[in-house]
C-alpha cells in the first residue's frame, strides 16, 4: 500500500517535471507571455512544486558551459532518478 502511494507520488512528480519543461520552453520562446488567471495558478503550482528539488540538484551539479550555451541537466537528472526509484519500488512488490 505504501509502495503504491510512493510510486504514484513519484509519477506525479515526473508529470510536474514535464510540465516545468513545457512552461520553461513557453517562457523562452514567448517572452511577452504573462500567465493570467488559471494559467497563473497552474504555472505557479508547477514551479513551486519542482523548484526545491531542481535547486538542490543545481547546487550539486551546476550548469554546463558549451561555448555560448549553458546546459542545465537538473530536470533530466531528477526525471531519471524518479524513474529509477519507480522501477526499484515496482520490483520490490
Amino acid at each position: 500500500m505504501i509502495i503504491d502511494i510512493v510510486t504514484m507520488a513519484l509519477f506525479v512528480f515526473i508529470v510536474l517535471l514535464f510540465a516545468r519543461v513545457a512552461v520553461n520552453l513557453l517562457l523562452i520562446f514567448s517572452r511577452n507571455w504573462k500567465p493570467k488567471g488559471v494559467a497563473l495558478v497552474v504555472v505557479e503550482g508547477v514551479l513551486s512544486a519542482t523548484d526545491p528539488p531542481v535547486k538542490a540538484v543545481r547546487a550539486i551539479l551546476p550548469e554546463i558551459n558549451l561555448g555560448g550555451v549553458r546546459l542545465d541537466l537538473s530536470v533530466l537528472i531528477l526525471m531519471i532518478l524518479a524513474t529509477v526509484a519507480i522501477n526499484i519500488l515496482s520490483a520490490t512488490r
